[in-house]
Parts: C-alpha cells; sequence; structure tokens
C-alpha cells in the first residue's frame, strides 16, 4: 500500500517532484550523513527522506542501496550507535533503540509508515481531508 503525499493532487506535481530531486542530490551531494543512527539526527534520519522521496521521484535505488549497507556494516562494526551524548543506548524513539529498530523494519517493508513524516496506514484514515 503505497502512501504518495497526499498533497500532491492539489499542487504542480511536476514542480514539486523537481523540488524533491533537488533536495535529494543536495543531501547526497554535502554528506548529510551523521555519525550516528538515530532517527532524530542520525543516518536514518536522511535515509527515511530517501525512501520517502523515492515514493515520488526515481533514479536513487543505487544511492538508498549504498547507505543503507553502510549503516548495517555500521552497526556490525560499532553497535547501534544512539544519538545520545556519548552515544548511550537508551530505548527512546528520536535519538534511541526503538527509532533506529523502526526505521530498519521500515527499509524491509516501506509501507510501515515513517515516524518522521507523520503518516498512518492508509486503513486507519477517518474520512478524507488534510
Amino acid at each position: 500500500m503505497k502512501r504518495l503525499y497526499p498533497f500532491l493532487k492539489y499542487i504542480n506535481e511536476d514542480f514539486i517532484k523537481e523540488e524533491i530531486r533537488t533536495a535529494v542530490q543536495t543531501t547526497l551531494k554535502q554528506e548529510l550523513f551523521s555519525d550516528n543512527h538515530s532517527l532524530c539526527h542520525g543516518y536514518l534520519r536522511n535515509l527515511d527522506f530517501l525512501l520517502k522521496a523515492m515514493e515520488v521521484v526515481d533514479g536513487f535505488q543505487k544511492d538508498f542501496n549504498y547507505f543503507v549497507s553502510n549503516v548495517f556494516k555500521s552497526i556490525k562494526e560499532h553497535g547501534w550507535i544512539c544519538g545520545t551524548p556519548s552515544n548511550i543506548e537508551i530505548p527512546g524513539l528520536m535519538t534511541g533503540l526503538s527509532g533506529i529498530g523502526y526505521n530498519l523494519l521500515r527499509f524491509a517493508y516501506p509501507d510501515i509508515p515513517s515516524v518522521l513524516g507523520l503518516e498512518f496506514f492508509e486503513s486507519e484514515r477517518k474520512g478524507e481531508g488534510f
């Protein structure tokens, strides 16, 4: 169940898609990938963005796969790196282990809603409108 951004039907899709493509290219060029795995300000935040962007624009699957493999390599070499002072492992969603686990699960099952995108499953929608 693919969830495209609901606002795309109300505005010029080509313009928005080009803006999303530019944002992805900027993210990749700036190497905005952090030294931690957290959902808040770490590596997985940008991968979540890439995963969402790929729902709208094509051409970034290779980059996404490369960065996902880097995350797994980092986890294997260094363990879980939370986004906390001294990278202390905590169970939290945004800076801790539950957010890391949740987003890794999204890579296997992209239909799981994005926490950062404040999404929900289509079947849980009550009425229309945003």
